[in-house]
């Protein structure tokens, strides 16, 4: 089993040390993450990208939460970026698609669904074929 707490009180004590070890922000957001300390998660991931605007791993964690959090609109938007810098597809179309879903854009999680679909997403083709709303 691993020691969480422990990791996140190591990984402090790297960042008390150099404040610019953006990887051990990192890794301590996904300690946090793991223990439900999603809050927490979050300003270790912020402050990742504000060191360091394109640290994909990060940007997805953070879509993942704000998802998690039902902070569909968020979530859409971390997604599109990664979705723009070819990173994380076909999930991140999969996971976008929901998000649209969730904020009643149909027709664009249609598109999304499709997308995924199309990149071998077999989850996604299954809803893509299920939901009325996307006619096949």
């Amino acid at each position: 089993m691993l020691d969480l707490t422990g990791a996140i009180e190591d990984f402090g004590k790297v960042i008390s040390l150099d404040s610019n070890m953006t990887e051990a922000y990192f890794m301590r957001g996904q300690c946090r993450a793991k223990l439900d300390d999603l809050d927490g998660a979050l300003l270790d991931w912020n402050t990742v990208l504000d060191q360091n605007p394109k640290h994909y791993a990060a940007i997805n964690s953070t879509a993942s939460v704000k998802f998690q959090l039902e902070d569909f609109e968020d979530a859409l938007n971390y997604y599109s970026f990664l979705i723009e810098n070819d990173q994380f597809l076909p999930d991140s179309y999969f996971v976008r698609a929901i998000c649209r879903l969730k904020l009643n854009r149909l027709d664009e999680s249609c598109s999304d669904l499709r997308e995924a679909c199309d990149l071998g997403h077999k989850i996604a083709c299954e809803n893509y074929n299920q939901f009325n709303f996307c006619g096949s």
